[in-house]
């Protein structure tokens, strides 16, 4: 039991619980890490003369403050992933709306063509409704 604990600590501590690089983690990877576990226990009770058969995660429990940490990267990640698609939306609606203007005949200057711009990103990145206004 000792050394099944210390491979697993071992393991836990080897890999991440999530990857944005496609690296094995514990979230995703349950079965290769399984087979790390089998192999480094293996190692472990050979002397024994115990033979692993298998090693399986189930559940991963984490002490309350590193789950809320784990959770506020997590947060985190998708709002800067959302953000992104928002930005990316924005720029290709500001550079449509710029295109359809001139195939329309409709020629802005730079200044005019970069306040357009700015006001439809300002728009469509806003977390808050546009408020109209008029210049006096």
């Amino acid at each position: 039991r000792n050394q099944a604990e210390a491979a697993l600590k071992q393991t836990l501590s080897r890999f991440p619980y999530e990857s944005n690089d496609g690296s094995p983690c514990l979230k995703t990877e349950a079965e290769q890490i399984g087979r790390h576990l089998c192999n480094l226990l293996q190692r472990k009770v050979l002397q024994a003369g115990a033979l692993i058969d298998s090693f399986q995660l189930k559940e991963i429990s984490y002490a309350p403050e590193i789950a809320n940490g784990m959770l506020k990267r997590q947060q985190a990640i998708a709002i800067i992933e959302a953000r992104q698609t928002i930005v990316q939306g924005a720029v290709d609606i500001a550079a449509d709306a710029v295109d359809k203007l001139h195939d329309r005949g409709i020629e802005l200057s730079n200044s005019d063509q970069a306040k357009l711009v700015t006001n439809l990103l300002t728009v469509v990145c806003s977390d808050n409704d546009a408020q109209p206004t008029v210049p006096m």
